[in-house]
């Protein structure tokens, strides 16, 4: 039994890695593109202006500025996210919550748990060097350039108190995000089940893509505010509060500001879900012959 659980406990750390490997690459330049519009406000009429803009910057490999703390984040992340989630669940089991009997209940509370220890053990460190890296993108300038000069840097001026900036917005987002997308799922599933057949593997396969897209995609409609104030606060090379950086966005444009970078985010996150629940099940399957 203790060798069962053992291995059981690895598999979700594994699948999790290669599913957030998988959607660091195929989305970077969306991520990059996202977080200029969050950052610059009014410099940009649209995602694809933002796109041309930094393009005849940097070139097309300022569309993967920030790629490798963007790897080590989502992979390492991803990980995290998908291992806690199954402790979680498994510690509530305990308490007589059986996710098959509430899967809405146990869905949002191990979504709430695993998205907060994702994002106070990894994601907020990485995420920092990732938009710093991103904001020279539209710049020109080469100061955060390697993961490791960039980390050099921000542990020279601020201390590890500055691989931590944003850390409260991270949190808040990563884990509403994961709640809302794991307390929906099932449901997203059931319905999308009643109108695309699942009985091959190519319809399950399509219908665990289209979920994991939608409760993605309707995560970040839910808390895009807080993305918005995060990646501000992360931007900045002084310290930022939570506060300072709401009511500078909202001074700059208004309630409408909270909602910069929506338009590309939205479709960002969709295409990234559904990578990551597709390539996570996907390797969850291969694992269980080993």
């Amino acid at each position: 039994m203790a060798r069962e659980e053992k291995t059981a406990a690895w598999k979700p750390f594994v699948a999790g890695a290669t599913a957030g490997a998988c959607e660091a690459i195929g989305t970077m330049p969306l991520d990059v593109i996202k977080t200029n519009m969050q950052i610059h406000a009014g410099l940009y009429r649209n995602p694809l202006h933002a796109g041309k803009e930094i393009y005849l910057h940097g070139g097309f490999r300022a569309l993967y500025f920030g790629l490798s703390a963007l790897l080590i984040q989502t992979s390492g992340k991803a990980a995290i996210r998908f291992t806690a989630y199954e402790q979680i669940c498994s510690l509530l089991k305990l308490f007589g919550m059986d996710r098959k009997e509430k899967p809405k209940q146990v869905g949002l509370i191990a979504g709430l748990g695993a998205g907060t220890a994702e994002a106070l053990i990894w994601t907020t460190p990485t995420e920092r060097l990732k938009v710093l890296r991103q904001k020279e993108a539209s710049l020109g300038t080469n100061k955060y350039a390697s993961l490791f000069g960039g980390m050099s840097n921000v542990l020279k001026e601020s201390g590890i108190r500055g691989l931590y900036a944003g850390a409260l917005p991270t949190a808040m987002r990563q884990s509403s995000s994961v709640g809302i997308r794991f307390m929906l799922l099932a449901d997203v599933k059931k319905l999308l089940s009643n109108v695309v057949s699942p009985d091959s593997q190519a319809g399950s396969t399509f219908i665990t893509l289209l979920s994991g897209g939608t409760v993605g995609a309707i995560s970040v409609c839910v808390n895009n505010p807080v993305d918005v104030i995060k990646s501000k606060q992360q931007a900045s090379e002084i310290k930022l509060s939570f506060v300072d950086c709401a009511h500078t966005i909202h001074h700059e444009s208004g309630w409408k500001g909270f909602f910069r970078g929506l338009s590309v985010r939205a479709p960002r996150v969709f295409l990234a879900q559904s990578l990551t629940f597709v390539v996570f099940e996907g390797v969850s399957n291969l694992l269980k012959f080993v």
